[in-house]
């Protein structure tokens, strides 16, 4: 399976499965499913519901169209660069520079996918993810966009870190972790997520590095055990900021 290294914003190189080809004809095709489910159940609802009613249907049809539509880009932008298809398939867009993906590039690859998808039924958007480097349909290419295989486990979110156990008897070891923000925290979260499930040197290489990071903003001593350390400073974060 391809790979691409991302550097973060803090500098720290995660290494992502490249989707496949296939994985993004799928993840697509479940999104035609549930789209056709959804308008054949609107369709026939408003049918029943407004028989009769010429400038209801209109209504109903010019929402029908719009939803149809938007689909893709209210998808991603509401739910963090992935739609139905793709979550089911574990996948979601990343900027390839490591950056957040703004509501821009969602736009430019929603307006690419009348290329990429409609006009060429698809082919253009399926020859350009197969030739690419980076697994890049041209929507992709003009938004420094691609989609990787995201397992749920590593999506991490607020919600997750506090639900982290710290008990009320728990004392920090290590106060100045506070300095760090929420952000921050996701991250060496999805670090050591990574790590547990992928032991290499690669990995060694990015605990060193976050460790480093975090030693460098909060001033700490780092132990021999570098993982327990970050575990350690992730249970303190949540302790003492919930």
């Amino acid at each position: 399976m391809k790979k691409i290294d991302i550097r973060t914003t803090q500098n720290v190189t995660i290494e992502y499965p490249l989707a496949s080809t296939m994985d993004r004809v799928l993840a697509y095709g479940l999104d035609l499913i549930i789209i056709t489910a959804c308008t054949s159940i609107l369709s026939l609802s408003s049918a029943l519901i407004f028989r009769g009613s010429p400038v209801m249907e209109y209504i109903i049809g010019f929402i029908i169209l719009l939803f149809i539509f938007a689909y893709h880009l209210n998808m991603e932008l509401f739910f963090g660069g992935r739609s139905f298809g793709k979550k089911i398939m574990k996948l979601r867009v990343v900027k390839i520079n490591g950056m957040r993906v703004s509501v821009y590039d969602y736009f430019l690859r929603w307006a690419f996918r009348i290329f990429d998808c409609m006009l060429s039924i698809g082919f253009l958007g399926i020859l350009s993810v197969s030739s690419s480097r980076n697994k890049q349909r041209l929507g992709d290419l003009m938004a420094n966009t691609t989609v990787v295989k995201d397992s749920e486990d590593h999506y991490v979110n607020l919600k997750d870190l506090t639900s982290l156990k710290s008990g009320e008897s728990y004392t920090a070891k290590y106060p100045e972790i506070t300095r760090l923000t929420e952000a921050d925290m996701l991250l060496v979260k999805e670090v050591l997520d990574r790590v547990q499930d992928n032991k290499s040197q690669a990995s060694t290489d990015v605990i060193n590095l976050t460790v480093e990071k975090v030693t460098e903003a909060t001033g700490l001593k780092a132990p021999a055990n570098k993982v327990d350390f970050l575990r350690i400073c992730l249970k303190d974060f949540v302790y003492l900021t919930r």
